[in-house]
C-alpha cells in the first residue's frame, strides 16, 4: 500500500513531534526522571538542537512548544 501525503501535512507532523520531544525531554530533566545521571549532559545539549530544527519547519517554534506543553499537562 502506498500512502501519499502532501508536504504541508508532513511538515505539520514533524513540527508536532519535534515540539513534543523538546517538551518531554525538558520536563524529564526538570523532574529528574528517566535518565542515568551520566546521560543528563547529552540531553541538555540536545535541547537547543531540537529547537533549531523545529525552527526550520515552523515560523513560530515558541508557539509550537507552548502547544506541546499544554498537551503534556
Amino acid at each position: 500500500m502506498i500512502l501519499e501525503i502532501d508536504d504541508d501535512f508532513s511538515d505539520e507532523i514533524t513540527v508536532t513531534n519535534l515540539a513534543q520531544s523538546y517538551v518531554s525531554i525538558l520536563d524529564n530533566l526538570k523532574n529528574g526522571h528517566g535518565w542515568h545521571e551520566d546521560d543528563v549532559e547529552a540531553w541538555k545539549e540536545l535541547l537547543p538542537a531540537l529547537k533549531t530544527v523545529l525552527k526550520w519547519y515552523s515560523t513560530d517554534a515558541d508557539k509550537e512548544i507552548k502547544k506541546a506543553k499544554k498537551k503534556l499537562k
